[in-house]
Parts: structure tokens; C-alpha cells; sequence
């Protein structure tokens, strides 16, 4: 079930941020449930590693050869299931470059380290391009919303609050 209880599904994206911020936590759909509350952070859960979406692009090749899974990630992801259409021999490729091209030469790797800069801050906050539509969606009071039921993930991982005005990059960090 992914819609709030009560939503009518002509409705708008307002009303469905508002029917959510009435949902328990427990109760929402793990879709739109808070990273925070899905993963069991705020009763002691602990990871090695917290990756942002948004930065797949710096990480990923790194990472995949720190885990020394770059044979796995490379080959065997072009399958057709009910819910995944492979498109691509490799699981994901960095922008630029195609599956042969994706890890990086031993020598370099050798001088790059596997790291979680949090300090550089990424052009834009949606790898996917959609911050371009954020106007079309968020009103300032649903970008508060929205902010107040992420509150935790927004704390724990180092995002910022925007308040729906102005761009999406101009926002305070918590």
C-alpha cells in the first residue's frame, strides 16, 4: 500500500504529505518511511558504511573495488525479472563511461583511497535531475512537511532543512 490512509489518489502531492505526517512510523510504506526509522538507527543499529544516492557518481567504483566485488558489480546485471528490466551487462556506470570502461586501472586506484568526504558538498542534491521540478511539487509549507517527518534522517546524515523557498542548494544545514 503506498498511499496514506484516506488519500484519494486524484489528489495532490500536498495532500499526500499531509496524510503521511499523520501515518506511524511504523506504519508507513518502507518506500517513504525515514532511512533513520527503516534501518533501526535511533535504537542502536550502527553501520560501516552510509552511502548518499546523490553521490553515487564519486563513490561507486571505489567502493565496489574496497569491497573487492568489481567482478560481480561488471558482469551478469542484463536479466529481465517482474520488477527489473536489465539494460546493461554492469550494475551501474558512472556518467561517461559504459561497463568496460567503469573501474579504474590498478596504478590509479593505488592512489585514490575509498573515503566519505561529507565536507564537499555535491552541485545538486538529486543525482536524477529533479530538482528542476521541485516547484512543480513543493509549496513552502510542503517543504516543511516533508522536512519535519524527515527530521531524523535529516540530523543523522548531515542533510539541510529547505524551507521551499528560493533553490534547492540554498539551504541552511541543521
Amino acid at each position: 500500500k503506498y498511499f496514506p490512509p484516506g488519500f484519494d489518489k486524484g489528489s495532490n502531492f500536498t495532500d499526500f504529505v499531509e496524510g503521511y505526517s499523520k501515518v506511524p512510523l511504523d506504519e508507513m510504506n518502507k518506500h517513504f518511511r525515514p532511512i533513520t526509522h527503516q534501518c533501526n538507527i535511533p535504537i542502536g543499529m550502527t553501520y560501516d558504511y552510509i552511502l548518499d544516492v546523490e553521490r553515487l557518481s564519486e563513490w561507486y567504483e571505489l567502493f565496489v573495488q574496497h569491497l573487492e566485488i568489481k567482478e560481480e558489480a561488471q558482469h551478469g546485471w542484463n536479466i529481465q525479472t517482474k520488477y527489473f528490466k536489465g539494460h546493461k551487462e554492469c550494475f551501474y556506470t558512472t556518467p561517461g563511461k559504459d561497463c568496460a570502461e567503469m573501474f579504474l586501472q590498478p596504478e590509479q586506484s593505488r592512489q585514490r583511497e575509498f573515503s566519505l568526504d561529507k565536507e564537499a558538498a555535491p552541485e545538486t542534491f538529486h543525482a536524477t535531475g529533479s530538482a528542476s521540478k521541485l516547484d512543480k511539487y513543493y509549496t513552502p509549507e510542503t517543504a516543511i512537511q516533508v522536512s519535519k517527518i524527515l527530521k531524523n534522517d535529516i540530523a543523522c546524515f548531515g542533510y539541510s532543512f529547505w524551507n521551499g523557498r528560493g533553490k534547492y542548494s540554498n539551504m541552511v544545514t541543521v
